[in-house]
């Protein structure tokens, strides 16, 4: 990903929106992936931060495998450029009802084409990038066997690393959202996210539809 940007502050502050929206989307219920299954999605989504005219479509892949019987593991791929991936333990589960928790580590790396400060007739390159660390709570109640609805309430902390400088950012939320369908379907969902440093609110919507790919 190239940008022509006039400065380095501009950069490291571009880069602070995209951290927000990195990886904030769940797809995903409270019920783990069970053991030697997995689970795959493909979707798209797309990004608003209020008082700002920043908007970001995008397209995202997640891959899960249940490795414990209440753990699962996963990758996330969004077309922005950014990789995370993530753990979930189950904490509870009945007939209707589940709880779990997990950590999700994302990251993005850009290499942007900008001014040289001491020669503005030429050009240098800048790579920075953005890690960051979610913490998220997942809540989920099947209506029925092929309807469940579902909350995630989550923190990130952002780390925006320039060439010289590197800026925290932290975001507090929640996700709601549906699944339609067991083994395959769709989910729909959107996420608010508070960003206690810019006082914006990122809104986000996803929608993907999930299958059991059965390789294993």
């Amino acid at each position: 990903m190239r940008r022509s940007l006039p400065s380095r502050a501009f950069l490291l502050a571009g880069l602070a929106l995209l951290s927000g929206c990195m990886n904030a989307s769940s797809l995903q219920t409270a019920r783990v992936v069970p053991r030697g299954e997995d689970r795959a999605s493909v979707g798209f989504g797309t990004t608003h931060i209020t008082n700002t005219d920043f908007r970001l479509p995008y397209g995202e892949v997640m891959y899960r495998y249940g490795i414990w019987e209440n753990v699962d593991v996963g990758a996330h791929v969004t077309l922005l450029g950014t990789s995370a991936i993530d753990a979930k333990v189950q904490l509870m589960a009945d007939d209707r009802f589940a709880l779990s928790s997990g950590l999700k580590f994302g990251t993005l790396e850009i290499t942007s084409t900008v001014p040289d400060p001491n020669d503005p007739s030429r050009s240098i390159e800048l790579k920075s990038g953005v890690a960051q660390l979610i913490v998220p709570v997942y809540v989920s109640y099947d209506v029925g066997t092929h309807l469940t609805l579902y909350g995630s309430p989550k923190y990130l902390l952002n780390a925006t690393m320039g060439s010289d400088q590197t800026a925290i950012t932290h975001f507090a939320g929640t996700t709601l959202g549906v699944q339609l369908g067991d083994s395959w379907g769709l989910l729909v969902e959107a996420t608010a996210l508070y960003g206690f440093s810019t006082s914006n609110l990122q809104l986000q919507g996803n929608a993907a539809i999930f299958w059991t790919p059965r390789w294993l």
